[in-house]
Formats: structure tokens, C-alpha cells, sequence
């Protein structure tokens, strides 16, 4: 009885999706409000916390944005903040994805 259930999944009804949003919205004019020397809490105010701290690296921040459609390919930003003695040292932004493009138009539905 079991293989023959497991034999029909094929032509059941896929379950329902959610498209799922995680992580740091971070806009452009954010980004570019950045400048080398700024300090970790200026950081955070301008961006709020980040989603990924080493506790072995503390001189490390990475935001993140992960958007998962219900169909299709995930999509993500990363935004990468390298700090020397608690001040911004450098930005790399080569993986940096404005969510704009990244993030479907928000609905008029309520």
C-alpha cells in the first residue's frame, strides 16, 4: 500500500509556498552615506544590525538580503563591513544587489 501512495505523488497538488524575505534592507543612499572612519555605533544606526557577526571576528559585519520566491531562483545582497579597532575600514559592496531590483513591487492587497 505505501509504494503504491508513493507511486501517486506525481500527480498530487504541489503544497502552497510563501515568498520569503530575510535580512538587511539596505538602500543605495545608505550605502553611499558610508565613509571610512565611521564608528561601529554610527554603523548601526545608519543600518541597523547586521545578520552576521563572527563572535571569533568581531571586526567583521555582513548584511544580508534574501529574498526566496515562491517560484523561481532565490535571490540575495550581501553587504560586507570590515572594521580595524572598532572604526569602518573598508566596504565591499561587490556582491551588494539594490533591493529594488531584488524585491518584487510591494502589493496594494490589505
Amino acid at each position: 500500500m505505501a509504494l503504491l501512495l508513493t507511486a501517486c505523488t506525481q500527480w498530487l497538488p504541489d503544497a502552497h509556498k510563501l515568498d520569503i524575505t530575510q535580512g538587511n534592507v539596505i538602500t543605495p543612499d545608505q550605502v553611499n552615506a558610508l565613509n571610512v572612519g565611521m564608528p561601529k555605533a554610527e554603523i548601526r544606526r545608519l543600518l541597523g544590525e547586521p545578520v552576521l557577526q563572527d563572535p571569533f571576528n568581531n571586526q567583521r559585519w555582513d548584511y544580508i538580503l534574501r529574498y526566496s520566491p515562491s517560484e523561481g531562483e532565490t535571490r540575495q545582497s550581501r553587504l560586507t563591513l570590515h572594521f580595524a579597532d572598532d572604526l569602518l575600514r573598508d566596504v565591499d559592496d561587490s556582491q551588494y544587489v539594490d533591493p529594488e531590483t531584488l524585491l518584487p513591487p510591494p502589493s496594494l492587497e490589505n
